[in-house]
C-alpha cells in the first residue's frame, strides 16, 4: 500500500491536530447566528471551516 490507511499516521505529532481539537471545542452560535438562511447569492462557508 502506497499511502496510509489514516492520514494521522503519517502526521502523528503535527500542530495541526491541536489546532483541530481547539477549533472543535470554540462556541461559535453568535456566528451561525449572524448567518442568513435562504438569501440571495451563494452559500456561505460553514464558520468551522474558516
Amino acid at each position: 500500500m502506497l499511502l496510509a490507511p489514516d492520514i494521522r499516521d503519517w502526521l502523528v505529532e503535527d500542530v495541526v491536530w491541536v489546532l483541530r481539537d481547539i477549533v472543535a471545542q470554540l462556541d461559535i452560535t453568535a456566528l451561525n447566528k449572524r448567518y442568513r438562511r435562504g438569501g440571495t447569492g451563494r452559500m456561505a462557508y460553514d464558520p468551522r471551516m474558516l
